[in-house]
């Protein structure tokens, strides 16, 4: 906290402003650097997600097409083992 007393000239006030104003000017540049590289970190957080997802999609995709595969196969295996079953009997 910043003290000030009567006693303080308008030099010195001066000063304070001046070096007040500086220090603020800093603070906002260090500020900005520190959001563009969150902004950097979240966009490429956001790139990371978009790929997973995509190769989770296409993964996910396959499977369903496999699983397709396999029911398809399954259904005529049933019906030849039925009609091999009707024809036995």
């Amino acid at each position: 906290m910043i003290e000030i007393t009567p006693e303080m000239t308008n030099e010195q006030l001066r000063s304070l402003s001046e070096n007040l104003k500086t220090a603020l000017i800093n603070l906002t540049f260090d500020l900005k650097k520190v959001t563009d590289a969150i902004v950097a970190k979240k966009e490429s957080h956001e790139t990371e997600v978009a790929n997973l997802k995509a190769r989770h999609e296409a993964e996910l995709a396959r499977l369903i097409a496999d699983n397709e595969d396999m029911t398809e196969i399954v259904a005529k295996n049933t019906e030849l083992i039925s009609a091999v079953e009707k024809f036995i009997a």
